[in-house]
């Protein structure tokens, strides 16, 4: 039973890497069809289709009765996204494609380094000045600050 459960994660494993580079490809092609940087497909088709699961989940969770759970969910799924990311995306690439690997820094990488700083320094500002309450403005800041992102990244697209 082993064997065959090993057998089976590698089948799924498969099955997992097969599909996501076949939705890389059809993300790319949308890039083609719409003139739509790279960056910017990572932004809005990829980052919405990852992150969904996560709001859905979250709400789930903050819904049945663990607002604190989803609060660190909000902040964990992110930061694993991220610090693994870079970390396994840098490690491999050096280790089969060049080292150092190539990552330019663009336009684009800068607003959004910028605007991910800027949001996490404005959200912990404004929970320290609201007494960590999690209000409806809250909400509308950060959304705010989203749709805001969301405009200046698409608009650094168009410049280059």
């Amino acid at each position: 039973h082993r064997a065959m459960s090993f057998v089976g994660f590698v089948a799924a494993v498969l099955w997992i890497y097969i599909t996501a580079a076949e939705i890389v490809n059809v993300i790319l092609s949308f890039g083609v069809m719409f003139e739509l940087g790279k960056v910017s497909l990572g932004i809005t088709i990829l980052a919405i289709g990852i992150g969904f699961q996560d709001l859905v989940s979250n709400i789930g969770v903050a819904r049945a009765g663990y607002p604190n759970m989803a609060a660190a969910a909000c902040v964990g799924s992110p930061m694993l996204n991220f610090l693994l990311g870079i970390g396994f995306s840098a490690i491999f690439g050096n280790i089969f494609v060049a080292n150092p690997y190539p990552l330019r820094l663009t336009l684009q990488l800068m607003v959004c380094i910028v605007f991910l700083l800027s949001s996490v320094v404005l959200c912990l500002v404004f929970m320290i000045w609201n007494k960590f309450r999690g209000d409806f403005s809250l909400g509308v800041l950060l959304c705010s600050c989203y749709f805001v992102f969301m405009a200046f990244a698409i608009a650094a697209d168009m410049t280059q």
